[in-house]
């Protein structure tokens, strides 16, 4: 905090105060993408032959693979 010209106690008085005027967070929260952090997903060719697309997969891609 100090490359921003204050101390973090200074930070949080800024933050709880500003928490308190806006009756919630003064920021939107969000996640950022992280690539990193996306679950790669491969199918497997089942013992009939037929694609087997995990359970825990995007419903557009189950979706995609029932319907073409």
């Amino acid at each position: 905090m100090t490359q921003l010209g204050m101390t973090t106690s200074g930070a949080i008085k800024i933050f709880l105060s500003q928490s308190i005027q806006n009756q919630g967070l003064p920021f939107t929260p969000h996640v950022k993408d992280n690539p990193r952090n996306r679950k790669a997903i491969y199918p497997v060719i089942g013992k009939d032959g037929q694609l087997v697309i995990p359970d825990d997969a995007p419903e557009e891609l189950k979706d995609w693979v029932k319907n073409g």
